[in-house]
């Protein structure tokens, strides 16, 4: 029995097609992240205005919290490679008497992290990450708008201050 010297054995075959459908795979999951990553790059200066603002609202709807006497500031600084915002939430009670927090946000426009340090120790940053045309923040694997993220923010902060936390 003669075999024809040019004629590719099925299981080659089989491979060679994996590894075809693997390199298209790894291709289109490239491109993917660099749409992603493009995405990201323009519109977390957006997203970064949108928390700064939304934070804002937040802390100065704190004294509004019945029986806390809570406190909130914010200040946000602009510079050419980082942005910075800090938030205080402070009890200031004569009953319970007054408790500190504070945490500062840091991000680079472009960037993929927004940087927590909460009273002075590194918390970990915050993914911002592509979500459909937007960007979110992950916390927790989950997506979050600027908006949830700020709201988690000062509740987070103001749980750590608030009177009846004391026991």
């Amino acid at each position: 029995m003669t075999e024809k010297l040019d004629e590719i054995p099925s299981w080659i075959e089989s491979l060679n097609n994996q590894k075809d459908r693997a390199a298209l795979q790894a291709e289109k999951a490239t491109k993917r992240q660099l749409e992603d990553a493009a995405i990201v790059s323009t519109r977390s200066s957006e997203f970064w205005k949108e928390l700064v603002d939304r934070l804002g609202v937040n802390v100065k709807a704190l004294p509004q919290l019945k029986g806390e006497e809570l406190v909130g500031s914010i200040s946000h600084e602009t510079g050419p490679s980082e942005h910075r915002c800090y938030i205080g939430v402070n009890r200031q009670s004569v009953q319970h008497g007054p408790e500190l927090s504070w945490l500062n946000l840091f991000y680079r426009p472009g960037a993929t992290i927004i940087r927590r340090w909460y009273m002075n120790e590194d918390i970990g940053g915050i993914e911002l990450a592509r979500y459909g045309d937007e960007v979110r923040a992950i916390i927790s694997g989950k997506p979050k708008t600027a908006q949830e993220l700020a709201d988690l923010i000062v509740r987070w902060m103001a749980d750590r201050v608030k009177a009846n936390r004391r026991g």
